[in-house]
């Protein structure tokens, strides 16, 4: 029979569900998805800055300075109070700016969850046992935290409609048994820097989606942001596939 670490799945799991997608569903109480989705495309700055041995070797190169310094300036320009006043809407940035810092610790805890998996020793254990394990482990510890802060008493079922169920279904299946899946599996095959170039998608598609749908406005400070943040990430990247 094959052995699953769980100890260390939890810790692997605590770090990038628990913390890191639950950080992205509590702070959008006070910011809108697209907003949520260009802070989270910070996550391979937080890569390479985790990553030791990356950071020491890349360190040296002008690109990536220029990318670490190019993505922290677009998310100082979002989060910057009378910014947010602005594309929010709202007389209450401080609220805005704690949903800010909870995506950022997210987006930390997410890229050392990452880095802390690329050490785990799992053997024969087949790939999707891995990450269900993790998945299973980080689901379970989130859901605890929302029985002991009693979030479970604002659930109403008879309130349920079909629009968070088919979400939460397109979650399960594109963003669970694929897209993690895949995201697991590269890495264990390439350096993280590279696996977390997936931020290069997320915003674009939130920003596009929110915009069509016509639920939140798109203004030119966010589009202006995610830009810059891009590309640094682009310059990140880069960097690190010249020798």
């Amino acid at each position: 029979m094959r052995q699953v670490p769980w100890g260390k799945s939890a810790i692997v799991g605590g770090l990038l569900f628990s913390v890191g997608n639950g950080a992205v569903a509590w702070a959008q109480q006070y910011l809108p998805s697209g907003v949520a989705a260009v802070v989270v495309s910070a996550v391979p700055i937080w890569l390479v800055l985790l990553d030791g041995q990356q950071r020491r070797r890349l360190l040296k190169k002008p690109l990536l300075l220029g990318g670490l310094l190019s993505g922290c300036l677009g998310v100082f320009l979002l989060s910057r109070p009378s910014n947010l006043a602005k594309l929010l809407q709202t007389d209450r940035p401080d609220l805005a700016m704690i949903g800010v810092g909870a995506l950022l610790t997210g987006s930390l805890c997410w890229a050392g969850g990452s880095l802390y998996a690329r050490t785990i020793q799992y053997g024969d254990t087949p790939p999707a046992l891995r990450s269900a394990s993790q998945m299973l482990t980080g689901g379970l510890l989130l859901a605890g935290l929302g029985l002991a802060t009693g979030e479970w008493q604002q659930f109403k079922i008879s309130e349920l409609t079909w629009l968070p169920v088919i979400a939460m279904t397109y979650l399960v299946l594109m963003g669970s048994l694929i897209g993690f899946s895949a995201y697991s599996y590269l890495l264990r095959k390439r350096p993280p820097a590279q696996v977390g170039t997936y931020a290069y998608v997320n915003p674009v598609v939130a920003i596009a989606v929110v915009g069509l749908l016509g639920k939140e406005v798109v203004t030119w400070p966010l589009v202006l942001s995610l830009t810059i943040i891009l590309a640094g990430v682009f310059m990140i990247y880069w960097a690190g596939r010249r020798p």
